[in-house]
């Protein structure tokens, strides 16, 4: 008689491992074609067979539409539609788990128990998807595990990590297609209790409890992946422009070969440069090949690692755990190989991840070791039972209690397949010049040397170039810095200010810009030491933003001057805020933790007035609002208002009598008075607020959102009652992206229907359209807009800088048609103030790719000449204030001034 085996399986987003223990064996991980993952693609035959891992992968590419690469991500979807036929989620799932029991049965035995792992996260709509797939998929009985339950169990029984009673262990798991967090806690013994038939958050298994849950579903080794074909693609597409035309727009099953190919190649470079310090990436149909270094890697990587490291300090918070007291962190999937990862937490937490040599097992192995709850029994059915109806996703991990069961609502019609990340290989912005930081300075690459004469060819929106003069050197300047030293800078009207990290400080100084006559000029210290910096001017007021300040215990610190005398007025922790709006030298900021409103008074760091929450509210995405204006003059943007991701000073106006927030939890929204922050007006609303999408806004005296509960139409409120206005109906199954104020009485909506972007302009008085634009294009991404010089510059928002190549940046008029399009696409507009734009584009200098830049004056459309400023990483910082740009790279500030254009 055949001796029956234990297995597990972790469905991974991008592969599948499994591992299985047969009696008087040690336990062993399940070879798919000679490796331990299975690719989780999914390919649809025309005759309807499901293929699963490296096949599927070969299937692919003669038929992408028919491909899904990433089934556990659908969980949601009900069905998707691969080629001309929509298949139930619940079936992708299964054939997965089939290709799996199938490569066991074959080496013998009858399995007993299978248990699947699941994120902690999952709630039961979820966990039911999963098991109706292990029913289909002809599984006899079945039991879920907690992913972060079962690593926490391998780190503490296999490798041997301690984690004393009351302490917790980080489990940081970085896979292919999503970062999780979670932090887990040995209970003492007396707390013990027994498990439950599934595993839900906060659900214990042999004294393992999880306390918080958090990650990034957009986040995992394939945007590091994207991140680096963006970076090598600059290069390519000026050394080899044919090719790089095909690999972005495949015209035949060729070039699709191609271009996966070339995204298998910087994969594997990827995975080499955790072992060496270089590696070559070949060119499909070309004798050529890229190398890239880990210096790139990590330069490109970095962005992303910081919002991991972020948010895995977001999730301690929440669970209220000081990292100093952590038992360890472990760090499981294979994208937590990269060195980068395991520094930089290191860095900020002092505690060293334990990496183990193969990440993309732990959890599996664990699998078997968590004491076994009741299984579930999953009676074999012989054909696909229904799939469950589209319910809403599961509540993002910050909300503790589980949602009641809704209703169930009539299914939603199949997904298409969207083209999936690699569209993002366009994105100039992440993968050539770096990220921009919130507190208004620009991460872009380094200038290797100095700034010198204007460069030609291709101008930014069409305009003929040249008339606006050109970018001249400010004289005095470059000024020398402490090499390798944190730096960064601001510019005021009349002064340029830069400041670098010193130990236990951050020196600061104030330098007149030419023709002023004199200026400020001083030199002070700031008792801040953080890890990076930021700085802005305010109304006379100096703002030093830094991370990771070793001054202030390893948190995020403030430092406010004067901006006259260079005297600091106050420094402390300015953890977890961030700014709204400016009413003279005062901020009205948002709290996280504890969730709360205040008026700051920048000048003292004292609090003037807080406003809590409504009882029970404890998270709000997007809290709160400025109400804006349209400003009348096609000047600059009002000092009152914060940077839009810290580099553009849109053109709006701002009432600074009254504030909007708005609790999702509740349902509430509040229209508060500035100077008392006491409610004006408080009322039920129906708008939604969803993480990671602005789907409110507060303009032309109307509360505007995305309608709550999925209708596919906004609402707009009165501000002065919050009583209903107007309704406007998007075309259905419509998806809010964006929504923000576009013009004069105009709001701009950008929504996603059937994987197809479109944006639509809504006349704020009467709720009616005015006018549409579709993106048709198969590789179309979400677009977005600032509003400079009265006009919206718009095109491709990707980390704050405007346009790609699919959607190239231009100017809308009133009807939302292209005044001028980018006559080079290659050109994005990577930061603003008020009414000019500053244009930045590669250009090839002999095997190495240098930006330049030039100014724009969005009113008028004079632009200044093309200016290279050498190969940028991401240290560099760079400032635009009027036509005064100013740049900090290896150890020297550059200041350029366009004497062509007005400055205000």
């Amino acid at each position: 008689m055949a001796q029956p085996y234990q297995l597990v399986v972790d469905l991974g987003t991008c592969h599948t491992v499994a591992v299985v223990r047969r009696a008087g064996e040690a336990p062993r991980p399940l070879l798919f074609d000679g490796s331990p993952l299975l690719s989780s693609g999914i390919y649809r035959a025309e005759d309807g067979r499901l293929s699963v891992g490296r096949d599927a992968e070969r299937l692919a590419a003669t038929a992408p539409s028919r491909f899904e690469p990433y089934p556990k991500r659908t969980v949601d979807d009900g069905a998707v539609l691969l080629g001309d036929g929509a298949v139930p989620v619940v079936e992708l799932l299964a054939a997965i788990l089939r290709r799996v029991t199938a490569e066991a049965a074959q080496q013998g035995g009858d399995p007993g128990v299978i248990t699947l792992t699941c994120p902690a996260d999952w709630g039961p709509r979820r966990r039911e998807v999963l098991l109706a797939a292990a029913r289909v998929a002809g599984l006899p009985q079945v039991r879920l595990v907690d992913e972060p339950i079962a690593a926490a169990t391998y780190c503490a029984e296999v490798l041997g990590q301690q984690i004393p009673p009351g302490r917790c262990l980080l489990v940081f798991d970085f896979g292919g297609g999503t970062l999780d967090v979670t932090v887990v806690r040995r209970e003492a013994p007396q707390r013990r209790r027994a498990a439950p038939d599934t595993a839900e958050p906060g659900s214990a298994h042999q004294g393992l409890r999880v306390l918080a849950v958090g990650g990034l579903d957009d986040l995992g080794g394939v945007d590091v992946d994207a991140a680096l074909v963006g970076h090598l693609g600059q290069l390519v597409s000026l050394r080899a422009p044919q090719v790089w035309q095909r690999l972005m727009h495949p015209r035949g099953t060729g070039d699709l070969r191609d271009r996966k190919a070339f995204w298998d190649q910087v994969r594997g470079a990827k995975e080499m440069l955790s072992r060496v310090p270089s590696a070559p990436v070949p060119l499909p149909g070309s004798d050529d090949a890229v190398h890239l270094t880990r210096e790139e890697l990590e330069r490109v990587a970095g962005p992303l690692v910081d919002r991991a490291v972020d948010e895995t300090r977001r999730v301690l918070e929440r669970a209220g755990v000081d990292p100093r007291g952590l038992a360890g962190i472990l760090l499981v999937g294979g994208s937590s190989r990269i060195p980068l990862v395991a520094s930089r937490l290191h860095a900020r937490f002092g505690v060293a991840p334990t990496v183990p040599e193969q990440p993309e097992l732990p959890v599996a192995y664990g699998g078997l070791l968590v004491g076994a709850p009741p299984p579930v029994d999953t009676p074999t059915v012989a054909t696909p039972v229904v799939p469950p109806p589209m319910y809403p996703p599961a509540p993002p991990p910050q909300r503790w209690a589980p949602a009641p069961v809704p209703a169930v609502a009539a299914p939603r019609p199949p997904r298409r397949r969207r083209p999936g990340r690699t569209a993002v290989i366009v994105l100039v912005s992440l993968a050539v010049l770096g990220a921009l930081s919130w507190g208004g300075a620009y991460a872009a690459r380094s200038i290797n040397s100095a700034v010198h004469g204007a460069t030609t060819g291709g101008t930014g929106h069409g305009a003929t170039g040249g008339n606006g003069g050109s970018l001249a050197a400010v004289k005095g300047f470059p000024i020398s810095l402490p090499g390798g030293a944190i730096a960064a800078t601001a510019l005021g009207t009349d002064a340029v200010f830069y400041a670098t990290v010193d130990t236990g400080k951050t020196n600061v100084h104030a330098v007149p810009l030419a023709g002023t006559g004199g200026g400020p000029r001083w030199d002070r210290s700031a008792p801040i030491e953080p890890a990076d910096l930021t700085m802005k001017v305010v109304n006379g007021l100096l703002i030093l933003d830094g991370s990771k300040s070793g001054t202030n215990n390893g948190d995020d610190a403030r430092a406010v001057l004067d901006v006259a005398t260079g005297n600091v007025l106050w420094e402390g922790r300015w953890e977890q805020t961030v700014d709204i709006e400016y009413v003279g030298t005062d901020v009205i900021v948002s709290r996280d933790f504890p969730l709360q409103t205040q008026r700051v008074n920048l000048r003292t760091g004292k609090a003037k007035w807080t406003h809590q929450p409504p009882a029970g509210v404890t998270i709000a995405w997007y809290p709160m609002r400025p109400a804006l204006t349209w400003q009348a003059a096609a000047g600059s943007g009002t000092a009152a208002l914060p940077r839009s991701g810290g580099a553009f000073q849109e053109s709006f106006a701002a009432d600074t009598t009254r504030i909007v927030q708005m609790w999702d939890e509740a349902g509430r929204a509040e229209v508060l008075n500035t100077t008392s922050g006491r409610p004006v007006v408080s009322q039920p609303v129906r708008l939604a607020d969803e993480l990671n999408q602005v789907t409110w806004v507060a303009y032309d005296g109307l509360l505007v959102g995305a309608a709550k509960d999925g209708a596919a139409a906004l609402i707009a409120y009165r501000l002065d009652t919050l009583t209903e206005a107007w309704r406007y109906r998007l075309p259905a199954g419509a998806s809010v992206q964006l929504l923000k104020g576009c013009g004069q009485h105009r709001i701009c909506v950008s929504s996603e229907v059937s994987s197809a972007y479109q944006v639509m302009a809504v006349d704020t008085g009467t709720g009616k359209a005015a006018w549409s634009s579709p993106l048709r294009s198969e590789f179309a991404h979400e677009p977005g807009w600032y509003v400079l010089g009265q006009k919206v510059v718009y095109g491709y928002v990707g980390f704050v800088s405007v346009g790609d190549r699919d959607v190239p940046a231009s100017l809308l008029d009133d009807r939302g048609t292209p005044s001028r399009v980018a006559a080079d696409t290659a050109v994005t507009v990577n930061a603003g103030d008020g009414r000019y734009e500053l244009l930045v584009k590669p250009q090839l200098s002999g095997s190495t790719v240098h930006e330049c830049v030039a100014l724009v004056d969005v009113a008028t459309g004079k632009q200044t000449g093309w200016q290279d400023v050498g190969v940028l990483t991401g240290k560099a910082r760079l400032a635009v204030t009027g036509n005064a740009v100013a740049v900090i790279n290896e150890g020297k500030l550059y200041v350029m001034r366009a004497p062509g254009l007005a400055a205000r």
